[in-house]
């Protein structure tokens, strides 16, 4: 889980490419232009091997070292090309392909109206996802409050 090449508060690389445009919108992205980006992103972020072998020793497999995690951890042009199809396959960006040696990309990513509702969605759903529930004691206490029923008390 937390050895695959994603940003920890994200589900997969489709959801990092779509907030990446989303929040990026005058650059000019490419399948080669956003794997360096994303690298970077991973780099930036706190390790999280610990909890990586964690879970590993749960399911009884080897620890890695921090060199292997690493190594796991560095996302591959063929990943990301996969994520950018799928975002073209589901409607939710553009581009035009192209190729190079490494075989075919797309560049001049866009995302289109359907791509910036998800975006806009995915977005609110980690946010809805971080905010802890809600208890029943503060809600009823809110609720009295909200009827004039707790004044005078503290």
């Amino acid at each position: 889980m937390y050895d695959r090449p994603i940003p920890a508060d994200l589900g997969s690389i489709e959801d990092w490419i779509l907030q990446y445009i989303y929040y990026h919108p005058k650059d000019k992205h490419s399948t080669i232009s956003l794997l360096p980006q994303l690298d970077q992103v991973l780099r930036d972020e706190p390790s999280r091997l610990e909890e990586c072998n964690d879970i590993r020793r749960m399911m009884r497999a080897a620890a890695l070292s921090a060199e292997e995690y690493a190594a796991n951890r560095k996302p591959e042009r063929s990943a990301v090309q996969r994520a950018v199809e799928t975002l073209i396959r589901e409607g939710w960006a553009n581009g035009e392909p192209n190729s190079d040696g490494e075989g075919v990309f797309f560049e001049g990513l866009k995302l289109t109206r359907k791509g910036t509702r998800e975006a806009l969605n995915r977005a609110h759903q980690r946010e809805v996802r971080k905010t802890p529930p809600r208890s029943s004691e503060s809600t009823i206490r809110e609720a009295r409050k909200r009827a004039g029923l707790d004044e005078g008390e503290d």
